[in-house]
């Protein structure tokens, strides 16, 4: 049944990401799950177009965003504890204030984000383009860094250990 959340309206664009995704419904199914009600599931934005989308705030614990474009999304104050960001397009994205903790930045493109008083502790930053983007004042503690770009970023009174 939540299934068809996940397929009503959507379709696949000329890049072949998801559009028209149900995006409050497909939060709905996930906070369900999040309580640990059984007709809750976790939230999938595989491969989905969410450029430009507003998630302030919001509890994205384990969302799966896994080749999505979040191309200039908002994520202030948003949980992101677990979320696998492998593979996304997030150039131009907000990460301030977010929680970013055990979060998988693999493959993931990141110019010009801002991550600006995250806490982004245990993070996986592998193979990741992280160019001009600004991790000032952002908790970095046992963070996972191998084969990253991070030409012209910013880390002032950022911690590291």
């Amino acid at each position: 049944m939540l299934e068809n959340l996940f397929n009503r309206g959507t379709g696949r664009g000329t890049d072949g990401r998801k559009v028209n995704l149900d995006v409050p419904a497909v939060l709905a199914a996930h906070e369900k799950f999040l309580n640990g009600d059984e007709d809750g599931v976790v939230a999938d934005f595989k491969d989905s177009n969410l450029a430009g989308y507003n998630f302030t705030g919001a509890n994205l614990r384990y969302a799966d965003f896994r080749g999505a474009n979040l191309n200039q999304v908002n994520f202030t104050n948003a949980d992101l504890t677990g979320a696998n960001l492998q593979h996304a397009n997030v150039r131009n994205a907000n990460f301030e204030k977010a929680l970013l903790r055990y979060t998988d930045f693999t493959a993931t493109i990141c110019t010009k984000a801002s991550f600006v008083n995250a806490d982004m502790r245990s993070t996986e930053l592998v193979r990741c383009d992280m160019r001009n983007c600004n991790f000032n004042k952002t908790d970095l503690r046992e963070v996972t860094i191998r084969n990253c770009n991070f030409t012209n970023a910013s880390f002032e009174n950022s911690l590291f250990w």
